[in-house]
């Protein structure tokens, strides 16, 4: 039951990012576009850890570790698609700083989450 909630927290944030992502890869560089979504997983695990954290526990019923597992993975598939236009992008011959800060970025909460 667990694994099957996360999954479908995963499939719901997953298709959201790649549509945010093509969307403003129409309008800018792959690597900029990147660069604005790779900061969601990041400040969805914050904000979740921040009301974990509640003493009262008055948002328990929310299931918050759901929540903040499916951030987790979702950071890590996030971080893959950074490292796939790193890859790309060391065959194009463009830069690449950006890329790497912003899949660092995105891959924070899955190494955070684990260590």
């Amino acid at each position: 039951m667990f694994r099957s909630q996360v999954l479908l927290g995963v499939f719901a944030l997953v298709p959201s990012l790649l549509l945010c992502y093509a969307v403003l890869s129409t309008f800018y560089r792959s690597s900029r576009a990147y660069l604005a979504i790779c900061w969601v997983p990041l400040t969805l695990y914050m904000g979740i850890r921040i009301f974990l954290d509640d003493p009262d526990h008055t948002l328990n019923e929310y299931n918050l570790g759901l929540m903040l597992e499916s951030v987790c993975w979702t950071s890590l598939f996030q971080a893959s698609l950074g490292v796939g236009l790193l890859i790309s992008a060391i065959a194009k011959k463009e830069g690449r700083v950006t890329l790497i800060i912003a899949t660092l970025i995105a891959g924070l909460p899955f190494i955070i989450d684990r260590a």
